[in-house]
């Protein structure tokens, strides 16, 4: 049995109470387990709403609320990171959706799994997409993988290595760093979350920081990440498929 703790970033209470929360519960999560980072000024209001849960003051922006949580807790922690919107996490079999029921067991898999390979990060596929999984042809990815924000888990190192830096596409950077740290991140390809679409409310922003952070990561990254245009003309990445390393000790 790991000592996970779930961290979950959140600004919307309303989405929270009716999406990730009631999730955790029903999948067997200890609400002591349970750690909600919210900006200063929403902290009466969530506190309020959930005085049985872990109110935690962070910072007032989505990379560096991600930064003090891996500050936060300690040194060797098993840290469950979700999106506050998730509405199930779900497998595919036979090109069927099945939700996992019992989230308690399916952390506490990934974390032994993680140990027994030597990594140190799990995520699962990035879209909600029972043809695109189906089409995968491995149920686990172990080389270089893309791990989407809304759901990953982690042993985490209190190691400035590991600040994000990107605005927008930091769930990219946070791959990159893991895999030339550990050699592998594990991807699991046949399990996905439903999560609420992202609304964009600026556009032109949103266009120069996904601009910046597709330009300072190619430079920084050149044999790893790569442009991809898409139809909504927002500038995009991909990363370059690349096998477990074997690191010098």
């Amino acid at each position: 049995m790991s000592n996970y703790k779930i961290a979950i970033p959140s600004y919307r209470l309303d989405v929270l109470l009716s999406k990730t929360l009631p999730l955790l519960i029903r999948g067997g999560i200890k609400r002591e387990d349970i750690y909600i980072f919210v900006v200063l000024e929403e902290y009466p209001k969530y506190k309020d709403a959930l005085p049985n849960i872990n109110i935690i003051i962070g910072l007032p922006n989505v990379v560096k609320q991600r930064n003090f949580i891996r500050d936060y807790f300690n040194e060797g922690d098993y840290i469950i990171s979700m999106d506050d919107d998730i509405e199930k996490i779900s497998y595919i079999s036979y090109g069927e959706f099945y939700d996992i029921d019992n989230l308690d067991d399916f952390f506490n898999f990934n974390h032994d799994f993680m140990i027994d390979i030597g990594a140190k990060l799990w995520g699962v596929y990035p879209v909600y997409n029972s043809y695109f999984i189906s089409n995968q042809k491995e149920h686990i990815s172990t080389g270089l993988n893309f791990i989407i924000k809304n759901l990953y888990g982690f042993i985490n190192r209190k190691n400035n290595y590991f600040n994000l830096e990107c605005d927008v596409f930091y769930d990219y950077e946070n791959s990159i760093l893991h895999y030339l740290k550990d050699g592998k991140v594990i991807r699991l390809n046949n399990v996905c979350c439903k999560n609420k679409k992202e609304d964009i409310v600026n556009k032109e922003q949103r266009y120069t920081d996904t601009s910046n952070d597709m330009l300072f990561l190619i430079s920084k990254y050149p044999d790893i990440v790569r442009p991809k245009k898409k139809g909504d003309h927002m500038p995009h990445i991909t990363l370059k498929k690349l096998p477990p390393l074997i690191l010098e000790i």
